[in-house]
């Protein structure tokens, strides 16, 4: 039994060895609420899937999801408050100050066992300033694993591995968030412990990247939704018509599309093509925009200016600028020299019309010079 704990050999020795023995956060009745309903009724919900139920794991889920996620997240803001702002709503304050580890210490003590030496005061929450919060490793965990396990449970859905999924959603939404949120609880500690993992800030490593991130998921979703209503527009416009038969010319005018019908029936064309046409040069006109603004200094790379060196990352983007600014030049002189020869001979073939070799590199002195004059 070790002097300074009073708790067994192995147990005191692993208590002494943590590297914050000295403070550890208080765990209330509020703290223990949310651990203890995340497991119970986490394990719960998936105990009840997995054995085919319907009703009660919707009944688990919506009590977990929807209600009890509003009540923590309406309170949850006393809980972030000091020790000393008990004034206010001081007959439910000991929800979020009792320390129930208190309890456990006494009933400890009346075995013999001694409360170890640490505190549970925590830091004044100071709002952030800036650009915005500070991207530490915590966060960063916290947001991969989301996401990795998010998009693991979706392609086990979609393929058919109801069971895979099942567990995948215990692990994320049981124990990986009961785990996250005991480590969280030391992010305000007063006596600076871990700062690698709550205090560095590594937004100027990940902010163009992330931007970067952005932009090419909103790109891809832009062309994805061109490309759908270019595919929804044809479809719509080569729907063909029901062929009259016969039989329904013989039964009458009634049964022969008029002309009226068919008035109407181009009207719908048009109109849904002037539709699909707005939509599309709207997702065009927003690419273009975000195209502006990503490549722009101001915006981009707002802190790698700091360092006027020749980052990797500067370099690539200038070397992409000036690739794209010299292949449409070029293709702004092929086409003048195209339209050029097609009003010189009009008899000219259109394969014909087309000089790459003389386009693409100018034979006398004069055409080069302002070949690399319009493009460099």
């Amino acid at each position: 039994m070790t002097a300074q704990t009073g708790l067994p050999e192995p147990w005191g020795q692993m208590l002494m060895a943590l590297p914050g023995d000295r403070w550890h956060p208080r765990l209330t009745p509020y703290r223990l609420c949310i651990l203890t309903t995340t497991l119970g009724l986490g394990t719960a919900k998936a105990i009840a899937t997995q054995k085919g139920s319907n009703v009660l794991p919707i009944t688990l889920e919506w009590i977990a999801g929807v209600v009890l996620f509003i009540a923590f997240f309406v309170t949850g803001k006393y809980d972030l408050q000091t020790n000393d702002d008990t004034a206010s709503h001081s007959y439910w304050s000991w929800i979020f100050r009792t320390d129930c580890m208190e309890f456990l210490w006494s009933l400890l003590s009346r075995f013999g066992y001694r409360r170890p030496s640490y505190s549970s005061g925590e830091r004044e929450l100071v709002s952030e300033v800036g650009e915005g919060p500070a991207v530490t490793v915590y966060r960063l965990m916290v947001s991969f694993s989301v996401v990795c396990f998010g998009l693991t449970k979706a392609t086990l859905s979609y393929c058919g591995r109801s069971t895979s999924a099942n567990w995948i959603e215990w692990a994320l939404g049981t124990f990986i968030s009961a785990v996250f949120y005991c480590v969280g609880l030391y992010e305000n500690n007063t006596h600076n412990l871990y700062p690698w993992l709550f205090e560095h800030d590594h937004s100027t490593y990940f902010q163009p990247s992330a931007v970067a991130g952005i932009y090419v998921y909103v790109t891809l979703l832009l062309w994805a939704v061109i490309i759908s209503s270019i595919h929804t527009w044809r479809i719509a416009l080569n729907d063909n018509e029901p062929q009259v038969s016969v039989a329904d010319q013989r039964a009458g005018p009634d049964a022969v599309p008029s002309a009226w019908e068919t008035f109407h029936d181009k009207t719908n064309d048009f109109t849904v093509s002037l539709v699909f046409l707005i939509s599309v040069l709207f997702a065009f006109a927003v690419f273009v925009f975000m195209t502006a603004m990503m490549w722009s200094e101001d915006n981009f790379s707002r802190r790698l200016l700091a360092d006027r060196r020749p980052t990797p990352l500067r370099r690539a983007r200038r070397w992409a600028s000036s690739c794209v600014g010299n292949v449409f030049f070029r293709l702004v002189l092929i086409w003048e020299k195209v339209m050029g020869a097609k009003k010189q001979d009009p008899s000219i073939p259109i394969i014909a019309q087309f000089p790459w070799t003389c386009c693409m590199y100018p034979s006398s002195g004069e055409h080069r010079h302002q070949f690399s004059r319009r493009v460099y």
